[in-house]
């Protein structure tokens, strides 16, 4: 697992400075700390927001135009180099893929082949250790114990089991009829074919089974409940769209629709073209 920047090591890292020292030296001093704390860590980007250049004014507020994509391509990210500016702070690293092996639950991170540059606005604050902290910590989290705040409601519970030391079952299925007759749901349509990932993707040879905890509505929709066993790399997410394209007829318990739940696999292997 990369090392993960956690915001209490600044907190508790107080500069002095010998007398006599000029404030361009203490200014060298600061950036000098800075870049051994931030540099070569890893972090996550608040809102997982796509984009090879990311702008953001001084209260951590995005300005540049983009959407936020799956957390497991675009939420990792790995400081290279850390540059103070009068009026901005400014990042260059790379993005780093998360993926899982649900076999040995190992977890792999894979730099991505395109360079990351992050530019953050400065306000007149002076130059020190806390006040570039307050800056980074409105775009960036310290750790992964704040991730599950972050990502979309079917990743949480897997999220707080892997770094929040739960113990979630999340293969337990619930399906209650009191008395027959009851009927499982039947499939009317679905897609053809899978969204194809990137060709960065099938560069990786990530390939294995996704686990997905589904609901089918009364109204024969596929909805996703909860993510039990990634492939991270946005493959997870790619698997949720086509699975919501799903339509069937619904459960009946008593010739009644009903609510059906259960586990939902998908097998992703690289097809060669």
């Amino acid at each position: 697992m990369p090392r993960i920047f956690r915001s209490c090591m600044i907190g508790i890292l107080l500069l002095t400075f010998p007398s006599g020292l000029s404030g361009d030296d203490i200014e060298k001093d600061v950036k000098k700390q800075l870049k051994i704390l931030y540099e070569n860590k890893a972090f996550i980007i608040r809102h997982f927001y796509i984009g090879n250049h990311l702008k953001y004014d001084a209260e951590g507020t995005l300005t540049s135009k983009t959407e936020s994509g799956p957390w497991t391509l675009y939420g990792l990210y790995k400081i290279e180099n850390l540059t103070i500016k009068k009026r901005k702070i400014e990042l260059k690293g790379k993005r780093l893929y998360w993926s899982y092996n649900s076999e040995d639950r190992a977890i792999q991170y894979i730099p991505s082949p395109d360079r990351t540059r992050i530019e953050i606005g400065r306000s007149g604050t002076p130059l020190n250790v806390h006040s570039v902290q307050e800056v980074l910590d409105k775009v960036l989290l310290p750790n992964f114990e704040s991730l599950h705040k972050e990502v979309p409601p079917y990743w949480k519970k897997f999220v707080m089991n892997a770094y929040n030391g739960e113990n979630i079952d999340l293969s337990k299925i619930e399906n209650k009829c009191p008395a027959g007759p009851f009927y499982a749901p039947q499939v009317i349509s679905r897609p053809e074919q899978f969204p194809r990932p990137t060709e960065f993707i099938k560069k990786t040879k990530i390939e294995g089974v996704i686990r997905l905890r589904t609901i089918t509505d009364v109204e024969g929709n596929v909805i996703i409940k909860d993510i039990i066993s990634p492939l991270g790399a946005g493959l997870d997410e790619k698997v949720i769209e086509f699975f919501s394209k799903w339509k069937s007829k619904p459960a009946r318990c008593q010739n009644q629709p009903t609510e059906w739940e259960e586990i939902s696999e998908y097998m992703f292997r690289i097809v060669p073209d």
